[in-house]
């Protein structure tokens, strides 16, 4: 990955790392496709490590949002200008679709608990396993 965004390529390396690092400790990343999303290296590499490290990936894309190609429909959640009460960078969401927001929010943040949790039982097992323990 180039420097084009990230400064030099020391202070790339350092910053990847960090990132790396981050979302390493997180169950679900949110990736919220705005209208420049696509020009963005950050967010590219974020999914990828999302992807790597078995993350929950939700898309949530505001009604003059792009469409991330990495980023399966089923991940996605449009919203409608409906759903929003106001226009512009200080819109709301409706209670209702917040309400909703959140609980599919929550759902995909368990789902994937639940995930790592089984990676690591597995990885776990499969380590005992291989030193000769009884599992």
């Amino acid at each position: 990955m180039g420097s084009t965004h990230f400064g030099s390529e020391e202070e790339a390396e350092t910053d990847l790392r960090r990132l790396r690092q981050e979302l390493g400790d997180k169950s679900v990343i949110l990736v919220l496709e705005t209208s420049g999303i696509l020009e963005s290296e950050w967010t590219r590499y974020e999914i990828e490590v999302a992807r790597a490290n078995y993350l929950g990936l939700i898309a949530l894309q505001p009604p003059d949002g792009e469409s991330v190609p990495s980023i399966d429909d089923s991940r996605r959640i449009r919203i409608a200008a409906h759903d929003l009460t106001g226009v512009g960078p200080t819109a709301e969401f409706t209670a209702e679709r917040l309400q909703a927001l959140l609980t599919d929010i929550i759902a995909e943040h368990d789902r994937a608990v639940r995930r790592r949790l089984d990676i690591l039982r597995r990885s776990v097992m499969g380590a005992l396993s291989g030193d000769g323990a009884i599992v």
